[in-house]
């Protein structure tokens, strides 16, 4: 049975493909996954949902793993896992077992380079799926939709970024164009933001933090859907929290509401202004709420649940048995697809995706930043004490020094020896990873 895994860091989807072309949402994980103990716990258990303990518990949580999608070390574990490639494994292995996966459609974001995809088809080969296919998700979820020619902007909003992949029509073609990572926008720096401001409302009208404990941190974030329902509905929301036996309450109108979400919002509507459409899939956050500020003459929501009209798989791969990554098709219809040369039964690639594949707009980076310092990277001092990788500032710098001489490395791209636009940088000697950002 063929089933198709669309990947997102908040809204993982598994679904099964029915011999009718048919096909339904069998399975869906916000991917977190929990250290507990001697186990490592994913949403396939229910009971124990890591996202139901994730304010409790933050210290024993990963949520970047399918962002990352590649050997970034995760913290210290006692189930053995030590990279963001293990708990893939580990997840994957699971939706396997429990959906009886044999055969696998692959729909990635646009962010995922040769390398991540190199990782991901190893990962499914050493749990024994078949990968017949990789479509660029962002062209799949417009493939319906687009009727003109032009130039499309597809918002990919994540846990943790933004991913704007730009879409090209051509005579009724589409391709992945240039792809653009926007830091600091994403889901979870948006549910801060409506946590804090609950938070102020709460210690105004109550004298009670319930950011100060887990336990009520913990039921706010859990509300927060019910709260968007409440405010969209009636402009206003009443939200309760229990702390020791005892009831405390405020409330949330809808301007203030919106307020917390502007800076957000307001840098989605603005991105790319020049293209004919902006299409936004929010990943099913807020879900219920219709955020009606991101919907304007030159922008759309995509809802999370349509489901794609699959395109046939026949161009999936090449004469040679080769598995290519599709990031061209024709509208409604399936056209060659641009080709990563992924050898059959292997994950070897054995060429980069071609320049109007994943080519990110971001260009010269400029500062390192780690656990929310940015350095520019001419005053960038690495130190590697305690078994851990660490930022400072310094008027001599030695990222550039480190990073040729090889003690550094691109996660993505150990070859590399420059600094980049959004690579992650660690080394094999100790724990701990740097990213690379440009400041304009």
């Amino acid at each position: 049975m063929t089933h198709i895994l669309y990947i997102s860091d908040n809204n993982l989807r598994l679904h099964r493909l029915n011999e009718d072309s048919s096909h339904q949402t069998v399975a869906r994980s916000q991917g977190y996954a929990w250290f507990k103990g001697d186990q490592v716990i994913f949403d396939t258990n229910k009971e124990n949902a890591p996202i139901k303990f994730c304010r409790l518990a933050p210290q024993e949580m990963n949520n970047r793993y399918w962002q990352q999608c590649d050997k970034s070390s995760v913290s210290s574990n006692a189930v053995g896992m030590r990279h963001a490639a293990d708990l893939i494994w580990k997840h994957l292995s699971e939706l396997k077992q429990a959906h009886s996966i044999t055969d696998l459609i692959l729909v990635v974001p646009s962010h995922y380079r040769s390398s991540n995809l190199q990782l991901l088809l190893g990962i499914a080969q050493s749990v024994d799926i078949n990968v017949e296919a990789i479509f660029n998700g962002a062209l799949l979820s417009l493939v319906d939709t687009l009727t003109v020619d032009g130039h499309y902007v597809h918002l990919d909003v994540q846990l943790h970024q933004t991913v704007a992949s730009n879409i090209i029509v051509v005579n009724g073609v589409a391709k992945l164009d240039e792809v653009e990572i926007i830091q600091g926008v994403g889901i979870q720096a948006m549910q801060d933001a409506l946590l804090k401001t609950l938070q102020a409302h709460f210690i105004q009208n109550d004298r009670f933090d319930p950011l100060h404990h887990a336990e009520t941190e913990q039921q706010l974030f859990d509300d927060l859907s019910t709260i968007a329902v409440q405010v969209n509905e009636s402009a206003k929301a009443v939200v309760n929290v229990s702390f020791q036996n005892q009831l405390y309450s405020t409330s949330i109108d809808a301007k203030v509401w919106n307020i917390s979400l502007s800076p957000f919002l307001e840098q989605l509507v603005a991105t790319n202004s020049k293209a004919d459409h902006v299409y936004i899939q929010m990943n099913a956050a807020f879900e219920a709420q219709s955020l009606p500020s991101l919907v304007s003459a030159k922008s759309t929501l995509i809802n999370d649940e349509m489901l794609i009209d699959f395109p046939e798989l026949k161009d999936s791969k090449e004469s040679d048995g080769s598995l290519s990554y599709i990031t061209r098709l024709e509208l409604n219809a399936p056209l060659a697809p641009t080709k990563i040369a992924v050898a059959a039964n292997t994950p070897k690639v054995e060429k980069t995706l071609s320049k109007n594949t994943i080519k990110p707009l971001l260009t010269g980076a400029t500062h390192l930043l780690q656990s929310g310092i940015a350095v520019s990277i001419e005053h960038a001092e690495l130190r590697m004490e305690n078994q851990q990788l660490t930022l400072h500032a310094s008027a001599k710098g030695n990222a550039q020094t480190l990073l040729e001489s090889g003690k550094l490395i691109v996660l993505s791209d150990e070859s590399c020896r420059e600094f980049r636009p959004n690579d992650r940088i660690g080394s094999d000697l100790v724990d701990g990873v740097i990213t690379v950002i440009q400041v304009v």
